[in-house]
């Protein structure tokens, strides 16, 4: 386990049908080698009162738009996942504004998993390797925060209350948590909660 408690990584995606279509100019240069985003102004001609200015970013890691979901995986999410199944506390935090690729690098596709289920795999792969004299519980939880209030999106009971005792800490009451004894079981979880998000930020945008 790495001494530093967070890390920030960046993902880049590539141009989409829509920008192209558009002959948008990508102005993003990565370069993973040291963990630099560099933005370019666009091109001179276009910016003729402005100075041409080239700004450049450091992270922990960065990823270009030809990375794949597995490389993201073994990079950054595992070593998260592996703490986990060591006692520690972990959380992995996707921001982004909408259409920049949180959904694919945590859903992925068919031909490219994505980080979840690829942290499912590593899941159950480290309890394939506990000795059978050793009983381990799995169970899973599913929740979301919308406007300052917590929903269990599996059994779709909402504004749940946040609790503190001395046994759990601090915990959300009245959320349900669902036995998972193989990669499928957390899938489903997974999948009956993804039904129950609160989709109106989507219908909003869909208006513009």
């Amino acid at each position: 386990m790495s001494t530093e408690n967070i890390k920030v990584i960046v993902r880049c995606r590539p141009l989409n049908k829509r920008e192209i279509s558009f002959n948008a100019q990508n102005i993003i240069v990565v370069n993973s080698n040291v963990a630099q985003v560099i933005v370019n102004s666009p091109d001179k001609s276009q910016t003729a009162n402005e100075e041409h200015i080239q700004q450049i970013f450091t992270f922990d890691k960065v990823f270009g738009t030809q990375s794949m979901n597995i490389d993201l995986f073994n990079q950054s999410f595992k070593p998260v996942v592996q703490a986990v199944t060591q006692g520690y506390n972990a959380c992995i935090f996707t921001y982004g504004q909408t259409g920049c690729g949180k959904t694919f690098t945590m859903s992925g596709e068919q031909s490219d998993e994505g980080c979840i289920s690829n942290s499912f795999d590593c899941i159950f792969d480290y309890i394939s390797t506990i000795p059978n004299s050793v009983k381990i519980v799995l169970k899973a939880s599913y929740i979301e925060i919308h406007n300052e209030k917590i929903k269990d999106l599996v059994t779709n009971l909402n504004d749940l209350p946040v609790n503190e005792s001395k046994e759990l800490g601090i915990y959300v009451g009245n959320l349900s948590e669902h036995l998972c004894c193989t990669k499928t079981d957390l899938q489903k979880v997974r999948e009956d909660g993804y039904k129950n998000r609160n989709l109106q930020w989507w219908a909003l945008e869909m208006l513009f």
